[in-house]
């Protein structure tokens, strides 16, 4: 027998993934593990190892009454038959309101308000303060170093230098991250705006 299986078998938690009811087993501690390899920040919140087949990316995980969003899904076969099952999930607690405004860019490289006054696009975000000190490389060739690191749901539209309110706070995007071009997440490197 697989030796996942048998993991799933003797620690297995009780989840669901969609509609099915199912076990899995998971290790907090893979995170840990990937913030090692001078990760700066994961999109992830943990990695469930599972049994059930044709996970989609629109599918719910619920794990110990917390709601998932998946990630990234991996089945491994032997054979031409499942012996388990990876997926990576986000925890769904964007709780943040913002408002996504578009920007062009003027001749000096500041950010301007576009002229077509697109209304702007509000949603749900995560938002976490960054070490500037991971970002020397910016600061060296003397670019803006992020602030803040923003995660949103995917959202097509949204560009570099386009601006993120939040409350009265105001944050200019630097750089997006779509995870493996999975159209699931955006992460945002942003500078805060004074």
């Amino acid at each position: 027998m697989n030796n996942s299986k048998r993991l799933i078998r003797k620690y297995g938690e009780p989840i669901s993934i969609g509609a099915i009811a199912t076990k899995a087993y998971f290790e907090e501690e893979r995170k840990t593990y990937y913030l090692k390899k001078e990760a700066i920040y994961t999109l992830f919140d943990i990695e469930v190892i599972h049994t059930v087949e044709n996970v989609l990316l629109d599918d719910a995980l619920l794990l110990h009454g917390k709601a998932y969003g998946i990630l990234s899904t991996k089945g491994y076969y032997t054979r031409g038959v499942m012996d388990y099952c990876e997926t990576i999930a986000f925890e769904d607690d964007f709780d943040r309101s913002i408002s996504i405004k578009k920007q062009s860019l003027s001749q000096g490289g500041c950010s301007l308000p576009s002229e077509g006054e697109e209304a702007p696009i509000d949603t749900l975000a995560r938002i976490k303060t960054v070490d500037a000190t991971k970002y020397t490389q910016f600061a060296l060739q003397g670019a803006k170093v992020p602030s803040h690191m923003i995660v949103i749901k995917y959202l097509f539209g949204v560009g570099v230098g386009d601006l993120i309110e939040w409350g009265l706070r105001k944050f200019e995007i630097l750089t997006i991250e779509n995870h493996d071009e999975r159209d699931v997440l955006l992460c945002f490197n942003c500078i805060e705006v004074l």
